[in-house]
């Protein structure tokens, strides 16, 4: 069953208390599909092979907040974290941790300060196009950092890579976190306004990127199909879902063989249970103009190749990256 109610995919609970939570509340964090198999893998623990392949996303970050709050963050420069306005809110401080690919601490950060994109915004308001947050780490990273992408990325294949609760399409999430990175990949089937099917609209912010999780075989999961968008069924090789767990995280798409970022992870679609096939997932695109001048002024690099990013061919061959964490709600605007 799907419902029109939008969740932020942030954490703001107690580590502590995220199993009972998130058991209560049928959610989640990244999904993918039943059948994909990577690396000798299948299924979740294919996502997790996925993750842990390329040493460059060893950049993406797992936070909790001094709240309880769990969410994902991106190197963008080596004392700069890129997350969601939504998950550093309500901190004032926050732990940043490195793990590697068994989820043991490779090394601890605490943070000095956290600026948000538009602190004046309403909290909350997951599609406002300024869900965009940046912390300040306490010391120096020796990891590698990521630039932003300008060019054009609808239709493009994106990853999103993310900390927390995880499962497959069909079984939504498993309510469990072991500070694994997962990935799963994406087609941005729409770069505009937060889009949720036929010609309906979230919000009316035109730097949302929208993805569904299509279901090998079945159509009717397409949730994009039709109307303005029209995404095409056909998911890829690691199509996947973002969920709780996920805030805060950077989507990528591929550019010569670079990673770049090209929005950051905010909300989901709710389906019943969480993040099944069907589910559509949100980013605060990085692109446009406030955006762009708050991360430059953050460290943050951007670059306009003349390479554009990969788009799908009948089945997909690259990853997706977000982020993870805990919840939030927002109710659906009149299209």
């Amino acid at each position: 069953m799907l419902t029109r109610i939008l969740r932020a995919v942030d954490g703001r609970f107690a580590l502590a208390a995220t199993v009972a939570l998130f058991a209560a509340q049928q959610a989640g964090a990244i999904t993918v599909r039943d059948d994909m198999s990577f690396g000798g893998e299948t299924g979740d623990d294919a996502a997790v092979a996925l993750a842990y392949s390329d040493t460059a996303f060893m950049s993406v970050l797992q936070i909790v907040g001094n709240n309880g709050g769990l969410c994902t963050g991106t190197l963008i420069a080596s004392n700069k974290v890129l997350t969601a306005d939504h998950c550093a809110r309500d901190w004032t401080s926050a732990t940043v941790t490195e793990r590697d690919a068994d989820g043991n601490v490779i090394k601890t950060y605490t943070t000095s300060a956290i600026d948000t994109l538009d602190p004046d915004s309403a909290h909350g308001d997951l599609l406002n196009g300024a869900d965009i947050a940046v912390l300040t780490l306490s010391e120096h990273s020796t990891l590698d950092t990521f630039d932003l992408y300008l060019g054009d990325v609808q239709g493009a294949v994106a990853r999103a890579v993310g900390y927390g609760l995880h499962g497959t399409g069909s079984s939504g999430a498993v309510y469990s976190i072991d500070s694994k990175r997962r990935a799963m990949d994406n087609v941005i089937d729409w770069d505009g306004y937060g889009y949720y099917s036929g010609d309906g609209f979230w919000s009316d912010t035109s730097n949302i990127l929208s993805s569904d999780f299509d279901e090998p075989g079945d159509p009717t999961s397409n949730r994009l199909g039709g109307g303005t968008v029209n995404s095409s069924a056909t998911p890829l090789d690691y199509e996947g879902s973002l969920a709780k767990g996920d805030s805060g995280g950077a989507l990528f798409v591929e550019v010569d063989g670079e990673w770049y970022i090209v929005g950051v992870a905010s909300g989901i679609l709710v389906t019943d249970p969480l993040s099944v096939y069907g589910a559509t997932s949100y980013w605060t695109g990085t692109q446009y103009s406030a955006a762009r001048t708050f991360i430059e002024s953050h460290g943050g690099q951007y670059t306009d190749p003349s390479q554009q990013p990969v788009v799908p061919l009948p089945a997909g061959i690259w990853l997706l990256l977000t982020a993870l964490a805990g919840t939030g709600l927002l109710r659906q605007r009149a299209a």
